[in-house]
């Protein structure tokens, strides 16, 4: 790529490895019939948007979603896409974002991923997008905004809840939404 790029993240997906680095480009690493092997290992460089380092992309149904500067992105594979291999999927809610990702959850059963703010620890903003064959029938950003007394330490989801752990003061507390 005539760029130093330093590895980030790796993330197997359909027939390859997604790399995602530091030096704002995204590459897939493919093999032949299948397989990776020495004697088939290419890397080829796919996408070239600037990535938040600390946040591992994430993996969602039969798509990757990565982070950028009070951005997101889906990734489709070489197969799937013939034009555009990731599509910035904020660009509709500009300022919206945070421009310091937190902690990440996915729920691939509800759609939706769930993200925190570095600088506003009391909210949680989720993504959902929902797709019909390769038509998508809904792109939403929305927010949950909590007390500002309360700092949001980590979130997990499980089944079809979105578990909190929350700071109020020296306590802490464990929160559970239904999904």
């Amino acid at each position: 790529s005539n760029k130093y790029s330093p590895i980030t993240h790796t993330i197997p997906f359909s027939d390859f490895l997604f790399i995602n680095t530091r030096g704002d480009t995204q590459f897939e690493l493919i093999g032949s019939e299948n397989q990776i092997t020495p004697f088939t290992a290419e890397i080829a460089p796919t996408t070239f948007y600037s990535t938040l380092p600390n946040i591992e992309p994430q993996l969602m149904s039969s798509q990757i979603y990565f982070f950028g500067d009070s951005r997101l992105y889906i990734y489709f594979n070489s197969e799937a896409s013939n034009i555009n291999q990731a599509v910035p999927v904020s660009n509709h809610a500009p300022g919206y974002l945070p421009k310091n990702v937190g902690f990440v959850a996915t729920s691939p059963a509800h759609d939706t991923i769930f993200f925190t703010d570095v600088d506003e620890p009391n909210m949680i903003y989720m993504y959902t997008n929902r797709f019909s064959g390769d038509q998508v029938i809904q792109n939403a950003f929305y927010r949950q905004v909590l007390d500002s007394t309360i700092q949001i330490k980590h979130i997990q989801v499980l089944d079809d809840s979105l578990y909190i752990v929350a700071g109020m003061g020296a306590r802490s507390y464990l929160l559970k939404l239904p999904l």
